[in-house]
C-alpha cells in the first residue's frame, strides 16, 4: 500500500512539473509579445510565481530521488529562457 501512495505522489510531482514547464512557456511568450506596461508588469509576476512552483516541485523530486525526472526538467527550463 505504501509503495502505491508512492508511486501516486511520484506521478503528481512529475505532472504538476511538466504542467509548470508548460505554463511557463506559455506566459514567456505571452510577455515576450505583450506591449502594455501593466501586461508586462502582470506577466512578470506570474513568471516569478511559476518559477516559485517550478522550484518547489523540482525540490520535491530531489527529495524523492527521482533524480532522473530532475535531470529531466532542468535541461527544458534553460531553453525556456531564450
Amino acid at each position: 500500500m505504501r509503495k502505491k501512495k508512492r508511486d501516486i505522489e511520484e506521478g503528481n510531482i512529475l505532472h504538476q512539473t511538466r504542467e509548470l514547464l508548460e505554463q511557463i512557456r506559455l506566459t514567456r511568450l505571452q510577455f515576450d509579445q505583450a506591449l502594455e506596461p501593466e501586461l508586462i508588469e502582470a506577466y512578470v509576476f506570474e513568471l516569478n510565481a511559476l518559477q516559485a512552483k517550478y522550484n518547489y516541485f523540482l525540490r520535491l523530486a530531489r527529495e524523492m530521488e527521482l533524480e532522473q525526472s530532475y535531470a529531466e526538467f532542468t535541461q527544458p527550463l534553460e531553453a525556456i529562457k531564450k
